[in-house]
């Protein structure tokens, strides 16, 4: 009963009897909702609970409930609080705070949600007791996304972390902690990241503290009217990953600089520049994390390039394995000394390398001759190694010649010629390697040539490597491939691999393909399937190996296959030993709606020394059925064997 906004009423039981009376005030007009209501017990007149209700518009910004229940010792209660605002097509807001106290159990919890187009927010936080004179146990999570978009650069910071308290602890402890910074220009020439994450390692015993820090920084510069995505002429690049413990670093530092016009040197007239500062240094260790994982290991590696086109190069290249107690360290210098009529390029080059711990030292010098005009590099080196007592025990020549002329019907080729001697006429293990050989890659062609020379204990091995790849690009897209290898083997003198694969011209789809190799007089063997694309598919595989044991034997095997949408199949194939058959069987199979049908005749002496014949055939009508269980009309098995 409500008389204004006071109201009066009764509460009954399921079996209609009466258990509790409430009275309350009741208010709802433009300002909200409010609602305050007392129960109170028929049996004992005392107040039970005090019920509270607050709805409230804000304003066009959402609203704001508020909901409590509470015992009039005030021992016991529950509250909820919600503001938000779900309707905005480009912003919510969502906010909910909650608790309840049961005499010795406690609960509060919060759950905030806020997004728009340039902000996000999330937090999530749980706390509980169990008992009065226990610690509060609970976890936290936040996230934090920023994004500030300006006429020339988009910048987006990111922070979240996760804390997670026991009831062994008073104090939270952060299991994650992460803070990004992220910074780009609108046409991509500038980029920036820092990242930091500092996280706890709760397996290891006691837990760790960890931290990795992430630094990124890219730099280009275009001229004006170079597109977004084109490889500047500048760059500057450096990314860096380190970690609190030192158990992974890495650094990488990237510069280059290219010219796009020529430039004078005194007379001389010099091709546009290309300058290349390249840093990359990487440790690792696991025994600063992971003392107790079985075999640690621990490497420290780092690259040191300074590059000037045809006029100076300086690399070092070092490694050290602190646990195996072994280091290496390479050098090389190249410096160009003279420029003739402004297309020969003169200069001397000196390297050295050091293997185990300086076990091994390889020292060289080296005079070359880069001629632009021709494409061609020649290059002699001399090396002094400690592996023997002379000095100047090795000599590497090097002859290369490019041709990069377009060709009428190919824009885009690249010929190469290459002569590669290295002569070590004191050494044990072998006295020359000549490789001499060209390749030609054109559109829809790949040829390369090869010979190998090797002379080692005084005798000459020769090995020859040709490889054809032809693509037809106008016609039927065919594929050709042709490889050969010559060998210094006895009984492996060569090996021969031709494939050819065809498409169908109208649909695309595969239709040949037809494999032959020979590796003779010990392997061979020839693949070959066909498809058959008219009314009803037809697919055709054929195989025959041939094979040469070591005692002597010849062993044959041919298998055929034939396949078609009826569905048809049959199979033929046959082992033979020398002149003795082995095995040989044919499989036919037919198949319908209705039928099928299977025929294996079997000639086989290691089974049987009779042919075997097995029919077999299997009816079932699953169109027609009779009576209340819908059984097949017909159904027949027949097997014969013999």
């Amino acid at each position: 009963t409500q008389t204004g906004e006071t109201f009066s009423g009764t509460v009954y039981s399921s079996d209609n009897n009466e258990v509790m009376t409430t009275s309350g005030t009741l208010v709802i007009n433009n300002d909200g909702f409010k609602l305050e209501s007392k129960l109170f017990d028929i049996a004992s007149k005392k107040e039970v609970v005090t019920l509270t209700t607050d709805i409230l518009p804000n304003c066009g910004q959402g609203l704001t409930a508020n909901f409590g229940l509470t015992t009039p010792d005030k021992a016991k209660s529950f509250k909820v609080q919600f503001r938000g605002d779900l309707y905005k097509p480009n912003s919510k807001t969502f906010h909910i705070n909650g608790d309840f106290n049961l005499g010795e159990t406690s609960y509060n919890g919060k759950l905030s949600f806020e997004r728009d187009d340039n902000h996000t927010r999330i937090e999530l936080q749980h706390l509980f007791k169990l008992s009065q004179g226990s610690s509060a146990a609970g976890y936290e999570f936040f996230y934090e996304r920023k994004t500030n978009k300006e006429a020339a650069q988009n910048n987006c910071n990111i922070a979240s972390h996760v804390s997670l308290r026991t009831p062994a602890s008073d104090v939270s402890m952060k299991l994650f902690n992460l803070k990004t910074d992220f910074t780009r220009t609108i046409d991509l020439s500038n980029v920036t990241l820092q990242s930091s994450l500092d996280y706890l390692l709760v397996t290891l015993n006691p837990p760790v503290q960890e931290t990795i820090e992430i630094d990124y920084t890219r730099r280009l510069v275009r001229a004006t009217n170079q597109g977004k995505r084109l490889a500047s002429p500048e760059t500057n690049l450096k990314v860096q990953v380190k970690t609190k413990s030192n158990v992974f670093n890495f650094l990488l530092d990237h510069r280059h600089r290219k010219s796009s016009e020529s430039s004078k040197k005194g007379p001389t007239m010099l091709p546009p520049t290309l300058e290349i500062n390249n840093k990359i240094h990487v440790v690792v260790d696991t025994d600063k994390l992971f003392p107790d994982i079985p075999r640690q290991f621990a490497f420290d590696v780092s690259s040191d390039l300074d590059f000037q086109l045809l006029n100076e190069v300086n690399y070092t290249f070092q490694y050290n394995l602190p646990r195996r107690q072994r280091s290496g360290l390479f050098t090389y210098h190249t410096q160009v000394y003279r420029i003739t009529h402004g297309q020969v390029f003169s200069g001397t080059s000196k390297s050295e390398l050091q293997l185990n711990n300086k076990q091994i030292q390889v020292t060289g010098t080296d005079t070359f001759d880069i001629c632009l005009r021709s494409y061609t590099l020649k290059s002699h080196w001399d090396f002094d190694t400690n592996l023997v007592d002379d000095k100047n025990d090795m000599e590497l020549y090097l002859n290369l010649r490019f041709d990069k002329y377009p060709k009428k019907d190919s824009p885009k080729s690249l010929i190469t010629f290459y002569d590669v001697k290295l002569k070590t006429p004191k050494h044990k293990l072998f006295q020359l390697i000549d490789l001499d050989g060209n390749l030609t890659k054109q559109s829809g062609k790949f040829e390369t040539w090869n010979s190998i020379a090797i002379r080692a204990n005084k005798k000459l091995k020769e090995i020859n490597l040709n490889a054809f790849i032809y693509r037809n690009l106008t016609g039927d897209n065919t594929l050709q491939t042709h490889i050969s290898f010559s060998l210094p083997f006895k009984y492996l003198p060569y090996i021969i691999h031709d494939l050819k694969i065809e498409r169908l011209f109208k649909t695309g789809d595969f239709g040949f393909l037809e494999s032959r190799l020979i590796a003779k007089p010990v392997f061979a063997h020839y693949a070959r399937l066909n498809s058959f694309p008219t009314e009803k598919t037809h697919i055709s595989i054929d195989n025959e190996i041939e094979y040469l044991r070591a005692n002597g034997d010849n062993l044959y095997a041919l298998s055929k296959i034939d396949m078609s949408e009826a569905p048809t199949l049959h199979s033929f194939g046959l082992l033979k030993r020398n002149s003795d058959l082995l095995h040989k069987h044919s499989i036919g199979f037919i198949s319908s709606s209705k039928t099928k049908k299977l025929a294996l005749p079997l000639v086989s002496p290691q089974i049987s020394p009779n042919p075997l014949s097995i029919i077999g055939e299997y009816t079932l009508d699953r169109e027609n059925r009779i009576g209340k269980l819908k059984l097949s009309q017909e159904f027949g098995i027949h097997f014969e064997f013999g």
